[in-house]
């Protein structure tokens, strides 16, 4: 595999799309206490997915089919596609409630102690 600055951007993105599917899928609901409550959010639209895994397709149909490009590339490119259609259409993003606070937005937020008992 050549590793040209393309195949190490790629090879960035896919461990972050990787490391980002990991922490939300599995290490939020172990992280920070037993986990009270999951409830899944309504998607507010798929458009931004449909441009992005379509740009992705169109780069590796470009690479492996019209100029020949590096297998590596195609490879890594195809890779990173299956991530992102994961991650864009078959994830849903969820509140994660625990018992000192909640996970939205893969961030934790502690709830707010009132001085009056």
């Amino acid at each position: 595999m050549s590793m040209d600055a393309t195949n190490i951007f790629l090879m960035i993105m896919i461990i972050g799309a990787f490391l980002f599917s990991i922490y939300d899928g599995v290490i939020l609901h172990f992280w920070k206490g037993k986990t009270v409550l999951s409830v899944p959010l309504r998607s507010r639209g798929k458009w931004d997915g449909y441009i992005f895994v379509g740009l992705i397709a169109m780069l590796f149909i470009s690479n492996a089919f019209l100029r020949h490009g590096p297998t590596s590339t195609s490879v890594l490119l195809a890779i990173l596609g299956i991530l992102f259609f994961y991650i864009c259409f078959i994830r849903k993003g969820r509140v994660i409630f625990k018992e000192h606070g909640f996970f939205y937005a893969l961030l934790f937020f502690e709830y707010k102690k009132n001085g009056a008992h």
